[in-house]
């Protein structure tokens, strides 16, 4: 017995003189901790660590020690504490001891004693440390003297380098430091011209540019070197975002934005990401998006210099639909109709991947924008979405495209299945005869030639308007196949024609389909 009580002695006396405070079985660590405490900015931070959960101190403090007896301090917060204090300007250096009460939320822990050490220096540099902007405002940095403004000498070196520079050849109270110099961290070193006494202070220059595979965009680079194109797959070009600067973390987002030229609509994407020195921000976006793209970013709350840049679109090979229309069993139509509307462009100035040719407003998006057609509430892309209008999509992705395009010809099937019925029930049943249209033949119950409702809905996609070449003249609205009650025959009607400058203009849109194919 007597020699367990022994082992609980020794063990006591090791925490006490470990720094530790013991409270039943409650264990709190405690410092020791140093700073430095200057005139006009006299704080000190304190900290500390419990075993087994957070801790915090509560009420009035005391520290005391060289011309520093009874000086008030006050900690009252959880985790990490900040004394402040009163300290006399002419006090030169001090060491001091602060007393608190550790404590959970739901008690008191009892006394707990913090050593701190601080040097009371009477010549500074402040802000001790600030962020600027790279190509923004410049940061700047002021000697006092105690509470007055101190004429010093100056110098500076990027941090962690040997060689200093930009002593100035003349004793000023201040420096500024030019935001136009390269985005590092540096060290700024003043130096009293009255009693060599010296201070440091630091300013993170920080800047942001994106990459791209060996492609470097900033906010210098040339107007016509800032395009990333949307592939042919297609696919968003990889964008990171790097910050160039200090250690700290900086918040950023993209957004992009284009508006048609003919209607009335303007896409959008965007999204928001963190990023640091070590670790760039990867953007990545939920869809296919193209137009003017913004980069902003700030640290520590200092907006930094965005950059623009342009996302343009490359076109699919005719190879990449057919395998793509193929892997959604599409039929043969579908693949004509988008290489009649476009030859498969579903962007202006590009006929196929890797192949940039000059297209529409060049000046400002070395064409490969999206493919409208030129008129008010026109197609828009390789199916030449109009009516309904395109989604913001089938804008920049030829697939999305597609799918409207597809929904679309299934409206065009219904409208032409009604329609045919229509004059089937008019002829009494009669068989169509067959006709050919651009080596293709059409004709019910036929093995050799394809159904009369593929030629009808064909037409439709392109409208019903008809030209008729024995009047050269638009004559109204028909069906590719329509039963004359007058003669009790079967009639075709497979031009169509659109209007244009007050008249119509002849479009053999079907023939033009099937020769597509």
């Amino acid at each position: 017995m007597k020699k367990s009580t022994n082992i609980r002695i020794i063990v006591l006396l090791i925490f006490i003189l470990e720094g530790f405070y013991v409270n039943g079985d409650t264990v709190y660590t405690t410092g020791p901790v140093s700073g430095n405490m200057n005139i006009g900015n006299n704080t000190c931070t304190i900290s500390g660590t419990r075993i087994d959960e957070n801790w915090r101190l509560n009420g009035d403090a005391k520290c005391s020690g060289s011309g520093l007896s009874n000086t008030s301090v006050v900690v009252n917060t959880e985790i990490q504490g900040v004394a402040t204090g009163t300290i006399p300007q002419s006090t030169t250096s001090f060491t001091f001891e602060i007393y608190g009460t550790a404590s959970t939320g739901s008690g008191t822990g009892g006394p707990v004693r913090w050593h701190v050490t601080g040097t009371n220096k009477n010549y500074v540099l402040t802000p001790n440390r600030q962020t600027i902007a790279h190509g923004g405002q410049p940061g700047t940095i002021f000697a006092f003297k105690g509470t007055t403004p101190e004429s010093s000498y100056w110098r500076a070196r990027i941090l962690g380098t040997a060689n200093w520079s930009n002593w100035t050849s003349t004793a000023s109270t201040e420096r500024n430091v030019n935001s136009s110099v390269s985005p590092e961290q540096y060290e700024i070193e003043g130096q009293s011209a009255n009693t060599g006494e010296n201070d440091i202070a630091y300013v993170d220059v920080y800047d942001i540019r994106v990459v791209s595979g060996n492609t470097i965009i900033t906010r210098n680079t040339p107007e016509d070197q800032r395009f990333l194109y949307i592939t042919g797959v297609p696919a968003m070009p990889a964008i990171s975002v790097e910050l160039l600067g200090g250690d700290k973390e900086a918040d950023a987002s993209i957004n992009i934005n284009y508006t048609l030229r003919h209607r009335e609509m303007t896409t959008t994407g965007s999204s928001d990401g963190e990023l640091s020195k070590d670790h760039p921000w990867v953007v990545e976006l939920d869809e296919i998006r193209g137009g003017t793209a913004t980069v902003t970013a700030q640290v520590d709350g200092v907006q930094l210099q965005s950059i623009e840049f342009y996302i343009r679109g490359l076109n699919p090979t005719a190879q990449t639909v057919r395998e793509y229309f193929d892997s959604i069993e599409a039929e043969w139509y579908v693949y004509a109709i988008a290489n009649r509307e476009t030859g498969f462009r579903q962007m202006n100035g590009i006929s196929t991947e890797g192949a940039l040719v000059v297209g529409v407003d060049t000046t400002v998006c070395k064409g490969a924008t999206p493919n409208e057609a030129n008129v008010q509430d026109g197609g828009v892309g390789m199916f030449q979405i109009t009516n309904p209008a395109p989604t913001a999509n089938s804008v920049w992705d030829w697939r999305a495209n597609t799918t409207q395009g597809l929904a679309i010809i299934d409206l065009k099937r219904t409208l032409a299945t009604n329609l045919l019925n229509n004059q089937m029930a008019l002829s009494n049943n009669t068989a169509i005869p067959a006709t050919t249209v651009g080596g293709v033949t059409f004709q019910d119950n036929n093995p050799d030639a394809r159904p009369v409702l593929e030629a009808c809905l064909i037409k439709a996609y392109n409208g019903l308007a008809t030209w008729s070449d024995a009047t050269n003249s638009h004559i109204g609205n028909r069906n590719y196949a329509q039963w004359n009650t007058t003669t009790n025959r079967w009639e075709f009607f497979p031009i169509n024609c659109y209007p244009s400058g007050g008249g119509w203009v002849r479009n053999p849109y079907l023939e033009g389909v099937c020769l597509a194919r």
